[in-house]
């Protein structure tokens, strides 16, 4: 039945958008915009793709779009579904591979993170260097992968497509962070202690996704980078951390990151 629907949402996918373009962005908890110069072509609801689990989390509509900004196509992903909402890593990485299979070679992914590195600010902009993966499984463990067995990660992120990242923010006067980022599972937001601790194995930010999705497009052979907005910061426990006051800035934010995107596609 699982090969069946992976059939069916390709071909659905394919149907819907036609000649797949060579880039998706996948927008994280509140980064979801109405960018006025860029024209969205069509549309298809996370609902309506066979196999796939709606995203339930505020923040993550739960839309596929085919996009185009200024005679460039590209898709973008609103939303995504996180380990935490069915405790099934297939259906985290579900529309990744979908979108793998149907012809899309470059990802970036993007996410609302909590800062470990004290000079992050709620606002920053970081780029993923590099990952630590504690949420206790991995996408390897499913069908829905090109490669399951002994992948080397160490080059995971794409030093082509994270130059080209960092260059776009450079000419759009945008400030980017470089960091490692861990993720749990979520859903509860960290302790102090597990924020030292995290802090102690070199990360900078964490967060409760997008690591699964990077894997599966790995795997895939795809280029991957990723983008993770800092909301709040964990070590000074100055405030409470809340699901409003992380979408609040990683809204503020998504004006930064999409003309960064705009920038890169450019290129």
């Amino acid at each position: 039945m699982a090969e069946k629907n992976v059939s069916k949402a390709v071909t659905l996918i394919l149907k819907r958008f036609g000649k797949i373009p060579d880039l998706a962005v996948v927008l994280g908890s509140g980064l979801s915009q109405n960018f006025e110069d860029i024209r969205t072509i069509k549309t298809l609801s996370f609902n309506n793709i066979p196999g796939m689990k709606t995203a339930k989390t505020s923040g993550h509509p739960g839309m596929l779009k085919l996009c185009n900004y200024q005679g460039k196509r590209f898709i973008i992903q609103e939303g995504r579904t996180h380990y935490y909402e069915t405790l099934n890593m297939r259906d985290v990485i579900w529309l990744t591979s979908l979108l793998c299979k149907a012809g899309v070679k470059k990802f970036i992914m993007t996410n609302a993170a909590g800062g470990l590195n004290k000079t992050f600010k709620p606002g920053n902009i970081m780029l993923i260097q590099d990952h630590i993966n504690l949420m206790g499984t991995n996408p390897l463990l499913t069908r829905d992968v090109k490669t399951r067995e002994f992948l080397d990660l160490s080059q995971i992120y794409s030093s082509k497509l994270s130059k080209a990242i960092v260059n776009a923010a450079k000419k759009e006067r945008v400030t980017i962070k470089k960091g490692i980022y861990l993720a749990v599972t979520g859903p509860c937001y960290e302790t102090k202690a597990e924020a030292g601790a995290f802090k102690s194995l070199g990360a900078d930010a964490v967060g409760m996704s997008t690591i699964p999705e990077a894997i599966c497009a790995f795997s895939h052979g795809k280029e991957v980078a990723a983008l993770s907005c800092i909301t709040n910061t964990l070590l000074s426990g100055r405030e409470k951390t809340t699901h409003s006051k992380v979408l609040y800035t990683a809204s503020k934010s998504s004006v930064k990151i999409m003309n960064i995107i705009k920038r890169v596609l450019k290129t």
